[in-house]
């Protein structure tokens, strides 16, 4: 992206929904596997009904406010180009480095193919992670000295988001038992009426605007809140689960987030102003869907 001269802000905007995007469409993901358990919808059938509509709308969105952001920060910010990046048409591929990519390749396709037919948990998500390192590094020749010394310094660079996903487990856990969560979704299951897109839009704005955490904390806080009345109401799952994306994917594109924070560190971008106006663009499309799909949603999957 630096070669082409896509500015920081634009890389950091396109890192993050291209980020919330993957754990919308993952088959192994926290995200996928916690909605298909709360919806008991199958992959396909999440894909198909919320994930692949949902996804294709939003990245519309992104692209708007990516070419907008690129347009007011061209000439303003850059990156430095290194040698290795001013000259990528002079750097040779080895064959071993071919067999490698190969290999990591299939075994990708395998594990998430054996991940998807057994119906594996999100714990699979670390067996798939160690098992593709170790192919990595057999078939890269990599030292296993290297290797765990890479492998635990990734793991260290995210023990403070570990940290803080620790800790706002047990708030939630607290607010929980406090009654919190059941006294709002008793005031807002009033307020539905027990209309099937009442309830979806109250879910998606919900948590879209107000509910930040890990994503299978909020999931299961949103399905608790929400889920009794979406069934009572006769919301489709499908649309209960665009809901459900809707209240905890969208959230830290409207407002910076720890996990926004992450990727503006990651691009290297210091325009928080730009970035999150670029997100709302992409934000605005996606809620546009939200509130088409609470209409016409329920006729077309009830």
């Amino acid at each position: 992206m630096a070669s082409l001269g896509v500015t920081p802000t634009v890389v950091a905007t396109l890192f993050k929904v291209a980020g919330e995007i993957g754990l919308i469409l993952g088959p192994l993901t926290g995200v996928t596997l916690i909605t298909e358990e709360v919806t008991g919808l199958s992959y396909g059938q999440l894909m198909i009904q919320a994930a692949i509509p949902f996804a294709i709308v939003w990245l519309a969105g992104a692209w708007v406010g990516a070419n907008r952001a690129q347009k007011r920060t061209q000439g303003k910010e850059s990156y430095t180009l290194g040698d290795d990046v001013k000259h990528l048409d002079q750097v040779v591929i080895t064959k071993q480095q071919k067999v490698t990519t190969i290999a990591f390749l299939l075994c990708f396709v395998l594990l998430v193919g054996y991940g998807i037919a057994t119906g594996q948990g999100t714990s699979y998500a670390l067996i798939v992670m160690i098992v593709l390192a170790a192919v990595v590094a057999i078939f890269g020749r990599i030292e296993i000295d290297r290797s765990v010394d890479c492998i635990t310094k990734g793991v260290a660079s995210q023990a403070n988001m570990f940290l803080i996903f620790v800790s706002i487990e047990v708030l939630l856990n607290l607010v929980t038992l406090g009654g919190g969560f059941d006294a709002l979704s008793n005031l807002l299951g009033g307020l539905a009426s027990n209309s099937a897109t009442a309830v979806m839009l109250v879910a998606s704005v919900v948590g879209g605007f107000g509910i930040e955490a890990a994503a299978v904390a909020e999931i299961k806080i949103i399905s608790d809140m929400f889920g009794g009345l979406a069934v009572s109401a006769g919301l489709p799952m499908g649309c209960f689960a665009v809901s459900i994306l809707a209240a905890t994917r969208l959230t830290g594109s409207i407002y910076p987030t720890s996990n926004f924070a992450g990727q503006l560190g990651i691009a290297q971008c210091t325009n928080t102003k730009e970035a999150l106006q670029a997100a709302w663009i992409s934000v605005a499309f996606a809620w546009v869907f939200v509130i088409a799909y609470a209409i016409v949603g329920p006729m077309i999957l009830g």
